[in-house]
């Protein structure tokens, strides 16, 4: 974990990696192509994690053929074991099996309670220690996809309200195919403002 202190008054940016074994050099590349490139380290409080540190391992010595829990008892998906969302009562029972489980049998077990392993004990201890960080990059290795700002659901910036906070949108929440604002319908409350910086920042020209 690497901590330089910024320039005092500048952005903090916060990047989180390797939550899974299959992530193996995803933190690496993204350095090497992105951040240093553009100087960005040297500007900001950058905050680097390597997460699954037993599954890194395991995964480069080809000691298993599915690189993704911890090791420890009950081997949890350390990338559900975050109180962000964690209650699966949170997202509609569709989608709920897709997101996560509470059996310990599942490859994306989600763990006995939010922030039950150590590991993701250590991100909310950094996340709580610097407070001050303003950009959150978690960098993976599957599906190719760029999510921003959430992930959880549909963007949208009609209705405030409709967020994750609020817990009178529990059970409708992860269904990305359907219409926020129509009837039930449920989307991740994100001002336009804020979405349009995400986009720059994802293809700065």
């Amino acid at each position: 974990m690497s901590l330089p202190r910024g320039t005092r008054g500048k952005p903090r940016i916060a990047r989180r990696q390797a939550n899974h074994g299959i992530a193996i050099g995803t933190g690496d590349r993204y350095s090497a192509g992105t951040i240093a490139p553009r100087g960005v380290g040297s500007q900001t409080t950058t905050i680097t994690t390597l997460m699954n540190v037993q599954e890194i391992a395991s995964a480069i010595k080809g000691l298993a053929n599915v690189y993704v829990r911890n090791w420890n008892q009950g081997c949890v998906d350390l990338n559900r074991n975050f109180d962000f969302l964690w209650d699966l009562n949170k997202f509609a029972p569709s989608v709920r099996n897709d997101v996560a489980s509470a059996d310990p049998a599942s490859v994306v077990f989600h763990g006995t309670a939010a922030f039950s392993e150590p590991e993701t004990q250590s991100v909310k201890w950094v996340m709580d220690t610097y407070s001050k960080v303003r950009w959150f990059v978690d960098l993976h290795a599957y599906a190719g996809d760029i999510l921003y700002s959430w992930g959880s659901d549909t963007n949208q910036a009609s209705y405030p309200h409709m967020n994750f906070l609020n817990s009178s949108y529990d059970a409708v929440r992860g269904i990305v195919t359907d219409t926020p604002g129509s009837g039930s319908a449920y989307g991740e409350y994100t001002p336009n403002a804020e979405f349009t910086t995400n986009k720059a920042a994802r293809d700065p020209k």
